[in-house]
């Protein structure tokens, strides 16, 4: 009963659509400040989702400022609000990632003002590498003024059709690559921002730098056999990552290793040891599926 009385009471209220009311807005509900130039300001907006009353006394002297004649009266104003609609979550999706394919699953329950909606792909979280048909929760914003954004979210599952290198059989971390391992597929899959092959020379002959099961694709920093690449006292940055968590941490090499092998690092923080692969000059991953971060004394 209450929320159906408190969206009478906004229904009943004067819509506004900036961060501030202005004398047009005024104009609207009260056409007697029609006199008053639109464009001058009487006051801040509301939140979106609640009210701004100017009470008879403010009214009267907002009358007096403007030199508008006759008895004030409460007036009420409120952003324009309405559901989030499906076809406006899938708009601003394709915004971002042109040519994909999108389903909304779910959205948010609550009215949201008036405004155009901005997903960044920066926030794009990723399904889970063994289920890559899993729908993701997006947050993204609606822009309701020039200084003023609404958070909301969508449920949603894409994929965008292309092709990728795969692996045919398991793949060991380490194994080169041979003709036989892989093949490419077209489909469609999630659109990352990974560098996911495409074509089998970019990984004929090279290593891949963790274990790989069958169907899985290939990522593009497979590296060919080389030389050290981290050496003992290196300062090396490590990625750790847990399905769509992500965590960077600064640690120390406590051995020498080549680009896909596998490297001993001291976390500065707990002072323990522990195992990381190599991924270029400075740097490595932890990855779950491989096993985690496992500490030792």
């Amino acid at each position: 009963m209450l929320s159906l009385m408190l969206g009478v009471a906004v229904a009943a209220c004067t819509a506004v659509r900036g961060p501030l009311i202005s004398a047009g807005d005024l104009a609207r509900a009260d056409t007697r400040f029609a006199v008053v130039p639109a464009t001058a300001a009487v006051g801040y907006s509301p939140a979106p989702g609640s009210r701004r009353v100017f009470s008879e006394t403010e009214m009267e002297r907002l009358a007096k400022k403007f030199g508008v004649e006759g008895m004030g009266h409460e007036l009420c104003f409120a952003f324009m609000m309405h559901k989030l609609d499906r076809a406006t979550v899938v708009a601003a999706v394709q915004q971002v990632i042109p040519g994909s394919e999108v389903e909304v699953l779910e959205t948010v329950n609550f009215d949201v003002p008036e405004g155009p909606l901005f997903f960044s792909r920066a926030t794009l979280p990723k399904p889970p590498q063994s289920r890559p048909d899993e729908a993701v929760v997006w947050r993204g914003h609606i822009e309701y003024s020039e200084s003023r954004k609404f958070t909301v979210w969508a449920k949603v599952r894409i994929a965008i059709a292309g092709q990728r290198v795969t692996a045919v059989r398991d793949l060991a971390a380490g194994q080169e690559i041979v003709a036989g391992d892989v093949e490419v597929r077209s489909g469609k899959f999630f659109p990352d921002t990974e560098h996911w092959a495409e074509k089998t020379e970019e990984v004929i002959g090279r290593r891949i730098l963790g274990p790989l099961r069958a169907g899985a694709p290939i990522h593009a920093s497979v590296v060919p056999v080389g030389g050290q690449t981290v050496a003992r006292g290196d300062e090396v940055t490590v990625d750790v990552e847990a399905g769509a968590a992500h965590l960077r941490i600064a640690s120390r090499a406590e051995s020498s290793a080549a680009l896909g092998g596998l490297v001993k690092l001291r976390n500065p923080k707990s002072g323990k040891v522990f195992e990381a692969r190599v991924t270029g000059k400075g740097a490595a991953v932890v990855r779950a599926a491989d096993g985690g971060m496992k500490e030792e004394k």
